[in-house]
């Protein structure tokens, strides 16, 4: 089944190198699921080997923020967006762009792993759910005591005399 995802919906990513971590202990991305525009003007960059234009912009359109990312000093890094700006980057309009301060906090391996993970969002999607979501099977269902789940019992009492 195809599933519509909104462009409003931020995809929550975890790093390659940091998934056998306690999730605690993980540092997330959040991904924006990016509007047909950017992603095809993206793919035509990967196209024609522009890799430094389409990372750039993948990251600048795409990166919406941040959990426990930590600066050279263990802080937590600043994330900063320019909120009310369009500004075109190698031709594209990004409404909203990450600043450029804030890529450059990013490692360069990790620069192209989110630039992929925004550009192959669903596969982004797909890779982060059983770090968010827990499967079912995962999860137990049973009553008191480890026993069946039981329905309610739910019992109609008659009034004798609705008068009093």
């Amino acid at each position: 089944m195809v599933i519509a995802r909104t462009v409003r919906e931020n995809i929550r990513y975890v790093a390659e190198k940091e998934r056998d971590l306690p999730a605690e202990q993980q540092t997330v991305f959040l991904l924006a699921s990016l509007p047909n525009h950017i992603l095809l003007a993206l793919l035509e960059m990967i196209a024609a080997n522009q890799t430094k234009k389409w990372v750039e912009v993948a990251l600048t359109a795409g990166l919406r923020g941040w959990e426990r990312f930590a600066d050279d000093q263990g802080n937590e890094a600043p994330f900063r967006r320019d909120v009310n700006v369009t500004r075109s980057i190698h031709g594209v309009e990004v409404k909203g762009p990450v600043s450029k301060s804030t890529i450059e906090l990013l490692p360069t391996d990790l620069l192209i792993e989110l630039a992929n993970a925004i550009v192959m969002r669903f596969e982004a999607a797909k890779a982060a759910a059983p770090y968010i979501h827990p499967r079912l099977a995962a999860v137990e269902h049973s009553g008191p005591d480890g026993g069946a789940l039981l329905p309610p019992v739910i019992q109609f009492v008659r009034d004798e005399d609705p008068a009093e």
